[in-house]
């Protein structure tokens, strides 16, 4: 019901200027005399839009994106999630969009909205066309969409994923298109998991299926280094950087499960959802598959720790910071 009231999306070409909107149509239409079959696309048998089904973005994963919280009139992180857009387009080749363009997208889609908290979803892809090479000089595409805000529980229960992550430096840190890794690993939750945990091909601690980790033992704050696997989600990066700055020790390293197993308090974090404690850790046996590691445990069960207070008040001054009065440099 809620997809026909309110939810809705938007894309832009990055044109500016009826000038060059001209020199684009000009093009399009001798493209479609010069590719009679351009137009040949169709959904369950129904004709639809060609650029829709030609975006790279569909075709290939060939893009970026990030989900943004905004609740009670105000954006979370608005600046570090356009920052992020920019570094893993950067890194993919893409054109990358300007801060402007990116803060004044979702206000074309508000007036379609009745509730006062949703989650606002920005892709950019490689615009249109065929095979794998593409063209990195090409005008990218933007889609903006809305989708309802729902918060986790409490606490959180975890299952330890039989899936893996591939290993694979080019693509560590991005938040690209491709995340058939984190639909299968999702596929394995049962109703009673709020999340999964996921490791590479070699076993290592990894992340989420949508968030990242951190842990404490000895008296240090612990947190994967994505060099060769995961997303580097804005709460860990905005987490970990407040930590340091109060005084608190961090390691980023490789880690086994039997880090995890064995610390005093697990949190999992998200810049829509927050970071909320681990109570109960399940299917560590799934360990026995990976070559690093190996545990005689098939579930942990983890009692409440007092930095977990400490955590939450942290990522709530980190959240209700005064957004900055940035502009484009």
């Amino acid at each position: 019901m809620w997809r026909n009231q309110w939810i809705a999306a938007v894309k832009t070409n990055l044109i500016v200027s009826n000038n060059t909107l001209d020199k684009i149509n000009l093009v399009k239409s001798s493209s479609q005399i010069d590719n009679p079959l351009r137009d040949c696309h169709s959904r369950n048998g129904q004709l639809i839009d060609a650029e829709i089904a030609r975006d790279r973005g569909f075709l290939y994963g060939d893009g970026v994106f990030t989900t943004m919280l905004y609740k009670n009139g105000q954006y979370f992180f608005q600046k570090e999630h356009w920052q992020r857009l920019v570094h893993d387009a950067h890194r993919l080749r893409i054109q990358p969009i300007s801060l402007t363009t990116f803060c004044e997208l979702p206000q074309n889609l508000f007036k379609n909205v009745s509730q006062q908290d949703f989650v606002v979803r920005t892709s950019l892809t490689r615009s249109e066309g065929r095979g794998y090479r593409g063209e990195i000089d090409s005008m990218p595409q933007i889609y903006c969409s809305l989708f309802p805000y729902s918060a986790w529980p409490e606490h959180l229960r975890v299952k330890v994923c039989h899936s893996r992550l591939s290993r694979n430096p080019q693509l560590a840190g991005i938040k690209h298109l491709n995340r058939l890794e984190q639909i299968l690993a999702t596929q394995e939750l049962d109703p009673c998991f709020d999340e999964g945990i996921l490791m590479d091909t070699k076993g290592f601690v990894i992340e989420g299926t949508f968030s990242n980790l951190i842990w404490y033992a000895n008296k240090q704050f612990f947190s994967p280094k994505l060099d060769y696997a995961g997303v580097n989600g804005i709460a860990k990066v905005s987490l970990l950087k407040a930590l340091r700055q109060k005084g608190h020790v961090i390691v980023e390293s490789q880690f086994d499960l039997k880090e995890i197993v064995n610390c005093e308090a697990l949190w999992m974090c998200n810049s829509v959802r927050g970071i909320k404690a681990v109570i109960s850790l399940e299917n560590l046996s799934s360990a026995e598959r990976c070559e690093c590691n190996t545990t005689e445990f098939q579930s942990r069960q983890f009692t409440e720790h007092h930095l977990t207070a400490m955590l939450k008040i942290l990522w709530q001054e980190l959240a209700s910071k005064e957004p900055e009065d940035f502009t484009d440099k």
